[in-house]
């Protein structure tokens, strides 16, 4: 008997092919979505938010402050979320200081002093009215942030991005020629944007410094806000 190779026969037109599961076939698509999804709010979506980010720095109750008279060439009487406030503005403070976070490798970030910037792309922003570092008070520092992967300490649109992975104990600088002063994080908060209230903050008090992002990187549902109390006094250097 002759030896014949084995041959595919297709099937008849009658035959019915087998189907597979709808899950399998659900899945892969289903995991393509969901990482489209991460794709676009975490990291393309973020870039085209920042300029409508203007409640980081206009929180409900109207303007930060506003400038009312100068009382003379060190004086500025302002009014600050409605309390009356008279700013001490020194004229060594330069226009721009300095923050560095050791832990994050933040070395030497531009913050600019007395701002109302709502967007702060080049900078971080101080609150106007907010103290100055050394002052009795609150330095209240805001900046932008973005999914963590795209953090970049020398890049202001995401230079907050991992601020909330600091811990108690944690070392903030702030310095400007001359002077430097040190505080150690204590804690850190999540808040809703009409629940902050920096005036709460900024008038009066230990002499402390809050930083504040929006939460959870990325997005602008939450504010994050970290805390850190002064552990050294001025030094010049």
């Amino acid at each position: 008997m002759d030896f014949k190779p084995y041959r595919y026969v297709k099937g008849l037109p009658g035959d019915k092919k087998a189907k597979k599961p709808p899950f399998d076939e659900l899945f892969p698509l289903g995991l393509v979505f969901l990482g489209s999804l991460i794709l676009s709010t975490q990291i393309v979506l973020p870039f085209f938010s920042f300029s409508t980010q203007a409640p980081l720095a206009q929180p409900v109750g109207g303007d930060f402050g506003k400038e009312r008279s100068v009382l003379g060439r060190a004086r500025v009487q302002t009014e600050v979320f409605g309390v009356p406030r008279t700013i001490e503005q020194e004229e060594n403070v330069p226009p721009m200081f300095f923050l560095s976070i050791p832990q994050l490798g933040i070395e030497g970030a531009r913050v600019k002093k007395d701002t109302l910037e709502a967007d702060p792309q080049e900078f971080l922003g101080h609150f106007l009215g907010s103290a100055l570092p050394g002052q009795e008070g609150v330095v209240f520092i805001y900046g932008h942030s973005t999914f963590p992967l795209l953090f970049d300490p020398e890049d202001y649109l995401t230079i907050f991005s991992t601020i909330h992975s600091l811990e108690e104990g944690d070392r903030l600088i702030i310095s400007y020629p001359g002077r430097r002063w040190e505080y150690e994080v204590e804690g850190s908060e999540i808040l809703k944007p009409e629940e902050v209230a920096v005036a709460d903050y900024v008038v009066g008090g230990a002499s402390r410094l809050v930083l504040m992002t929006c939460f959870p990187p990325g997005t602008r549902s939450r504010r994050l806000l970290v805390s850190a109390r002064l552990v050294t006094p001025q030094e010049v250097w």
